[in-house]
């Protein structure tokens, strides 16, 4: 027998509007999720969890059982459960309450939502795991984030002030590890983003071709390609970036900038908006 758990019930006490008290007690704490995610990542939670079975609910001492783990399984079914009911509050993760035994205790059960599944990788390797990682890990990122005020009693380019370059100069120049990271997360999230587009979208469907403005390793674009394989396409990025594109039926490589010129083709897709004032 399970029984759902409300997760937006109000009984914290704070006065007339509950409601109203609980989100803001959610906002003034949501910078401890950043971590309680970074965790669940570092621990492959989602995988796991997944690994149960489409839809099927697991509890915590599964989960514990799965983790390389000895001695304390208690305590660190405790402190497990506590990151599980983050991640639910944030509909990451789906909570249930379910009957150990016939009018014995009852036990949390967790199971991925729709959102929850994002974070595990699909077949060609793709999840935003990557793109988790990016901000929580690399601490010119993290430099920006905590200098956000600056760009509003500043102006200018706040990243450019506080590292002496443009960002993209920062990504070219890196020797951290920053650069293979950047672009893994933006592959990670041109697959997340375009998978849901051919879902809905046929307008590719009477193209002979199309350049993908800053296309990366042309990932993507495979996925467009595949899909409509008459469409010849043209991944478009730094030299830097596509030097190491793998070859690929349909798709040619070209560097360059895109500030200076872009390849001809019958449709261009770029995936962001260009900001005159970046952060």
């Amino acid at each position: 027998m399970e029984k759902k758990v409300n997760h937006t019930d109000s009984s914290c006490g704070f006065g007339e509007d509950d409601d109203a008290g609980v989100e803001a007690m959610a906002a003034a704490t949501s910078h401890i999720f950043h971590f309680v995610l970074n965790a669940a990542i570092e621990l492959d939670l989602f995988s796991i969890i997944g690994g149960a079975g489409d839809g099927v609910p697991i509890s915590t001492s599964d989960i514990v059982s799965r983790l390389p783990i000895r001695g304390r399984e208690d305590e660190a079914a405790a402190a497990l459960n506590s990151m599980l009911r983050s991640l639910a509050s944030y509909s990451l993760l789906a909570c249930s309450m379910s009957e150990v035994a016939p009018g014995g205790a009852f036990e949390r059960r967790y199971r991925l939502t729709p959102s929850g599944k994002f974070f595990v990788r699909d077949a060609s390797g793709s999840s935003l795991v990557k793109y988790q990682e990016l901000g929580y890990q690399y601490s010119e990122s993290l430099l920006v984030c905590q200098n956000l005020k600056d760009a509003v009693l500043g102006g200018g380019v706040l990243f450019e002030r506080l590292n002496g370059k443009s960002f993209y100069e920062h990504v070219k120049c890196s020797n951290t590890g920053y650069a293979e990271a950047f672009h893994d997360a933006m592959r990670a999230h041109s697959v997340f983003i375009l998978g849901k587009v051919l879902e809905k979208y046929h307008g590719f469907e009477n193209l002979d071709s199309i350049v993908y403005v800053a296309g990366g390793d042309g990932t993507a674009l495979e996925m467009i390609i595949s899909k409509y394989p008459s469409i010849r396409g043209i991944n478009f990025d730094l030299p830097e970036v596509i030097k190491t594109a793998p070859l690929s039926r349909g798709i040619e490589h070209i560097g360059g900038d895109m500030f200076v010129e872009v390849p001809k083709a019958e449709a261009i897709l770029f995936k962001v908006k260009l900001d005159t004032k970046p952060i």
